[in-house]
């Protein structure tokens, strides 16, 4: 691990390898990019000013605060720095690094003695991590020196591992309410993971050269393998992309999409890099069936060789492709016939369908992924003939529907204004469920109280049998629609069940038992005043209660909405639309797309969308509500 020049943390940060693998073009294409970059660039990014002010609050705060359970803490462990710097060193290391590290924690004994009162927690604990960073640093070019010989190199690979994870420990240890990025600084932290990282990169790359040794540890080498990667990746996650304005300039366009693809040194390529060849070893090494394969490693050919080193290329080029979003993948794509072919990759759009799948906030009845696409574990035979993964992901992405949505057709026009001449009546929706009275915070209070969002255009007045016409509200574009609350029971009933915590007895429904077959089967049926508005309304809005900490009977939820939507009360293609409320942000959700799956909405032959919506904002209503107006303006028209 030869370091390089510098000062501070840059040098500590700058962890090479002695010499690199003899395969790989990938390795070498990167070591080029990283040697041609302007190094300058990366000494203080100019994304992160506000950032760093922002922490430099942080650290002020702290550091007017009382230091002695900081200093109380530190103590032990100075006392260990102090005794790793007095044991006796053999050949090889760098001294340099090692007289620094002495001249720091020699620095914060003395801080630690001035008194309580003087010091800084993040002072104080920024030191010990630029002492601690440098010590092992010592200690690890020591042992890739002698090539991580002898039987006690893994545990001592162990044992600077747990060193270098010591400060982060050490900031939860004096519970103090910040994260550690905040206290320590974000170089100081990529540092640590970076360290940890490479070095276990090493000995891995050091012990897959040992084929007896592999043999027989390879449960061990797979953890080492996933435990450099974890480090790397978080390595790769603490800075934020750069956006540049114009007024930055920069010396080529690959810098600058570097510093937009969240890439801001040459030590950020090799943990990329790093990353892509464990993952690769991984594969080789300990997949499936990989443990007899290595009993004939000894015996393999030349030619063999060839295949495997262009197979490593695949895979570290997989890897790095599943870093891009997939809008960026699809544009790689068009540049040439083999990256048209490459970013199809089945593998690498199951895990964005995975990946993305629960984050989506709407999904519909066009765009519904089947179940089996992401229950089913991949199998490169049967699933890649069955499903095409970039499809589904393009098919149910609510970005791509956005985009692709059709337009009007080009009689459209002529129908708007034919229709502007007849006076039209407001759209009309039913809206009911759970969501409506068992959320902390109330929907509908919410919508009449909310005139930036959602206006209301006209209170209600008595006209549907003793239920009510319900509430006019207008929308952005002077669209107005009418809404038709429908509750369980009366709000006496419901208050006091809430109060009881009991639960309530839905009266918009009754039970008849009927006959099929040789079984009994319950019905749902609704009673003749929610009868009179299913008959009149344009569309339905079914509130449902997406908070995962409760219980909810999804099967008697479909029963309701499937008497709500008989096709014996109306049109049959009268649009349904699920708001998958939850009280407020921080409520851990069900995902819209498990919601549908979960009511079985596929199963209902009209249109329906379920969007994720907050109670308390309103968000994602709106999103909502202009769906279910598309749809029900091309029913009318129909």
């Amino acid at each position: 691990m030869a370091s390089e020049g510098g000062k501070g943390c840059n040098a500590t940060l700058r962890l090479c390898s002695p010499q690199l693998p003899r395969e790989g073009a990938v390795r070498r294409e990167l070591l080029r990019v990283c040697t041609a970059l302007p190094l300058r660039l990366w000494r203080r990014p100019v994304a992160f000013a506000s950032r760093g002010a922002e922490r430099g609050d942080v650290r002020r705060r702290w550091g007017m605060a009382e230091a002695g359970s900081v200093v109380s803490a530190l103590e032990p462990r100075l006392e260990a720095l102090g005794r790793r710097l007095a044991a006796p060193r053999g050949a090889g290391g760098d001294g340099i690094f090692l007289a620094k590290g002495s001249a720091a924690l020699e620095k914060l004994k003395d801080l630690c003695k001035e008194g309580k009162e003087k010091a800084r927690h993040s002072t104080l604990l920024q030191l010990y991590t630029q002492a601690v960073l440098d010590v092992t640093y010592f200690e690890e070019s020591q042992l890739v020196d002698e090539d991580f010989a002898g039987e006690s190199s893994l545990q001592k690979v162990k044992e600077l591992i747990c060193i270098l994870s010591d400060p982060e420990d050490l900031v939860r240890e004096c519970s103090i309410n910040e994260e550690p990025i905040n206290i320590l600084g974000t170089d100081l932290v990529e540092c640590l993971y970076w360290r940890k990282g490479a070095l276990l990169y090493m000995y891995c790359h050091t012990a897959k050269e040992r084929s007896e040794w592999l043999r027989g540890n390879i449960a061990l080498f797979k953890k080492c393998l996933n435990d450099g990667v974890h480090y790397l990746k978080r390595m790769l996650s603490f800075r934020c992309p750069l956006h540049l304005d114009g007024d930055v300039l920069l010396q080529d366009k690959d810098t600058a999409r570097l510093l937009s693809e969240g890439v801001f040194s040459d030590t950020h390529l090799l943990a990329m890099m790093y990353s892509g060849e464990m993952c690769y070893w991984g594969l080789k090494y300990c997949g499936e069936g990989k443990q007899e394969s290595l009993k004939m490693m000894d015996s393999v050919s030349d030619g063999d060789l060839g295949s495997r080193s262009q197979g490593a290329l695949i895979d570290v080029q997989l890897y790095i492709m599943s870093f891009l979003t997939p809008q960026d993948l699809c544009r790689l794509g068009c540049t040439s016939c083999y990256w048209r072919v490459a970013v199809q990759d089945p593998l690498l759009w199951r895990n964005f369908l995975l990946r993305d799948l629960p984050i989506w906030t709407s999904v519909d009845w066009k765009s519904l992924p089947a179940t089996e696409i992401f229950n089913k574990a991949f199998s490169q035979g049967s699933d890649e003939a069955m499903y095409d993964y970039m499809a589904v992901y393009k098919k149910s992405c609510p970005q791509t529907r956005r985009s692709l949505k059709s337009s009007r057709p080009r009689y459209g026009a002529v129908t708007s204004f034919l229709q502007s001449l007849v006076t039209q009546t407001e759209p009309r929706f039913a809206m009911f469920g759970p969501g409506l009275e068992e959320l902390d915070d109330s929907l509908v209070r919410k919508m009449m109280t909310c005139p930036e969002i959602l206006l209301v255009a006209g209170l209600p007045q008595r006209r549907i049998h003793g239920i009510g016409s319900g509430v006019s509200f207008q929308i952005n574009n002077n669209q107005k629609f009418n809404i038709v609350t429908l509750y369980s029971t009366t709000s006496v009933e419901r208050k006091r069940a809430r109060e009881e915590q009991a639960a309530v007895v839905n009266k918009m429904f009754y039970q008849e038992n009927s006959t099929v077959g040789n079984q009994q089967a319950v019905q749902y049926n609704v009673i003749a005043q929610v009868k009179k508005v299913c008959e009149v309304v344009d569309g339905f809005i079914y509130v449902a209660n997406a908070e995962a900490h409760k219980k909810h009977d999804r099967e008697e939820e479909l029963a309701h909405i499937l008497a709500m939507i008989d096709p014996a009360l109306g049109p049959p293609n009268r649009p349904l639309l699920v708001l998958s409320c939850v009280s407020h942000f921080g409520v851990e959700r069900i995902p819209c797309v498990y919601m549908a799956h979960q009511l079985q909405l596929n199963l209902l032959p009209r249109p329906w969308m379920v969007q994720d919506t907050v109670a308390a904002t309103l968000s994602g209503l709106l999103s909502g509500i202009e769906w279910l107006l598309e749809e029900a303006d091309c029913k009318n028209a129909q």
